[in-house]
């Protein structure tokens, strides 16, 4: 996929780097845009982007692009990507994604009319160790349900660095909620 930046801050430079480790996949940085020329003249010379714009409608409007990172400030995002969006280009925007709902609304609908994808960029959720996490809290909560403190007989497992030393907790059942102490925030019942 080629790639466009819009801006050219701390973030974009972050995304440039990322996006040219990506190489051997496919993806390709194919053009920057700026509001000003030597921001993103030096930008482009920097990662190796063969084009550079001095307006963000510029860079929009090149057909070698496919897809554009918005990088500019939050109170920006709504109208940098109704402007891709409306040169038909796919959008990634940097979190967040609109400063309210509806303007999020109004983004999807567009991007839906125009069969474009748009999305926030929150990685956080492609990464193979978000997915892990989802399946092993998928797995707790099969095996175990979690409660807070109760009068019923349920066994008590204590944080490690609470009463550990004090009682063999691991081995015993309370039987009623005066038998626990009040001060240990970390303490759950599970069965």
């Amino acid at each position: 996929m080629n790639w466009g930046i819009l801006a050219t801050g701390t973030i974009a430079n972050k995304f440039a780097t990322t996006v040219n480790a990506m190489a051997a996949e496919g993806e390709r940085l194919a053009a920057v845009g700026s509001r000003r020329a030597e921001s993103a003249k030096a930008f482009a010379a920097q990662y190796n982007i063969p084009h550079w714009y001095a307006s963000y409608e510029e860079l929009a409007a090149d057909p070698a692009v496919d897809a554009i990172y918005i990088a500019t400030p939050n109170a920006l995002h709504y109208e940098n990507c109704k402007l891709c969006l409306e040169h038909g280009k796919h959008v990634l925007c940097e979190k967040p994604f609109t400063i309210n709902a509806e303007q999020a609304k109004e983004l999807y609908a567009l991007a839906e009319k125009k069969q474009l994808f748009i999305m926030e960029a929150f990685w956080i959720r492609f990464l193979p160790l978000y997915a892990k996490l989802q399946q092993m809290l998928a797995e707790l909560e099969r095996q175990r349900k979690v409660y807070h403190w109760g009068k019923e007989n349920w066994k008590f497992i204590p944080h490690p660095a609470t009463w550990l030393n004090q009682r063999r907790w691991e081995d015993e059942t309370i039987a009623a909620e005066d038998d626990i102490p009040d001060d240990d925030p970390y303490g759950a019942f599970v069965y």
